[in-house]
C-alpha cells in the first residue's frame, strides 16, 4: 500500500512547479487560448494520470464572418513538441439553429463543455506522466490561417523515494486481516520476525529501498500465521 506525506514520503512523489510563459499570436480571426491546468504545486505518485485543461474563446464578428468556435480548426495539444491530441474540426455548427457544439471527435479524445454561447468552451485532455523532468505544454488552433497559441512550462522534480519495509507491510496486512482474538502478540512477533529475516538475508521481496512485492509478503503472512505458535 502506497502513502504520500509531505515530510516522510512512502512512495515516489514529485513536486510540480508551474511558470506560465504565454505567447499568443494575435490576428483578426485568431482564437484565444488559456491553459488553466495543471497549476500550483502538487504531490502525486508515478505514473501520474494528469489532465491538461484550457479555455478556448473566439468572439466578435470579422467582416461578414461570425467569430464563433464553429469557425476554428486544427486544435492540437503538444508536450515537449510531441502531439498528444489533435482534432481537425473540434466544433460543429447546426445549420438550422446556428448553435455550436463540441464535436464527437473532440469528445472522443477528452472532455469539452461549451460556455453557454457559441464563443467559449473548456476542454480537457488526459496526460500520462511517467517520469520527473521539464515539460512544455502547447495548445494551438487556427481560424483561416490566424493562429491562437498558448504555452506553459511545467517543472517536475523528484522529491523522495521510499517504500514501506516488508515488516511494516506485513504488520499493516495483519491489522486488516485478523482480529485481536485471532492474533496474539507472540504470533504477530513470530510472523514479523520471519518476514524481516527474509528481507534482510535474501531480499526475497525485492531489493532494499523498494518497491517491494506486497502480494508475496501477504502470502507469506498467511503461511506463517499457520506455522507460528
Amino acid at each position: 500500500m502506497k502513502r504520500i506525506s509531505l515530510f516522510t514520503a512512502f512512495t515516489v512523489i514529485m513536486a510540480m512547479s508551474f511558470g506560465i510563459y504565454t505567447s499568443t499570436k494575435v490576428g483578426a480571426d485568431a482564437p484565444v487560448i488559456s491553459i488553466t491546468g495543471p497549476t500550483g504545486t502538487q504531490y502525486v505518485s508515478f505514473p501520474w494520470n494528469g489532465t491538461i485543461t484550457f479555455n478556448l474563446s473566439h468572439a466578435g464578428v470579422h467582416g461578414n464572418k461570425p467569430g464563433d468556435l464553429g469557425h476554428i480548426n486544427n486544435l492540437e495539444v503538444k508536450v515537449n513538441g510531441t502531439s498528444i491530441a489533435y482534432v481537425e474540426n473540434p466544433f460543429s455548427t447546426n445549420n438550422q439553429t446556428d448553435v455550436v457544439s463540441c464535436s464527437a471527435t473532440l469528445n472522443a479524445v477528452g472532455t469539452c463543455n461549451m460556455g453557454g454561447d457559441n464563443n467559449n468552451a473548456t476542454v480537457s485532455v488526459p496526460w500520462l506522466v511517467n517520469d520527473p523532468g521539464s515539460y512544455t505544454i502547447t495548445v494551438s488552433t487556427k481560424h483561416q490561417g490566424a493562429e491562437g497559441l498558448d504555452e506553459e512550462e511545467v517543472a517536475l522534480s523528484l522529491v523522495a523515494v521510499e517504500y514501506p519495509a516488508p515488516p511494516a507491510v506485513a504488520n499493516a496486512f495483519m491489522n486488516t486481516t485478523y482480529t485481536k482474538a485471532q492474533l496474539s502478540s507472540k504470533k504477530r512477533g513470530c510472523i514479523v520476525s520471519a518476514i524481516a529475516g527474509n528481507h534482510a538475508k535474501e531480499e526475497k521481496y525485492g531489493a532494499k529501498g523498494g518497491p517491494y512485492n506486497d502480494a508475496l509478503i501477504q502470502a507469506d503472512v498467511l503461511s506463517y500465521f499457520s506455522s507460528c505458535p
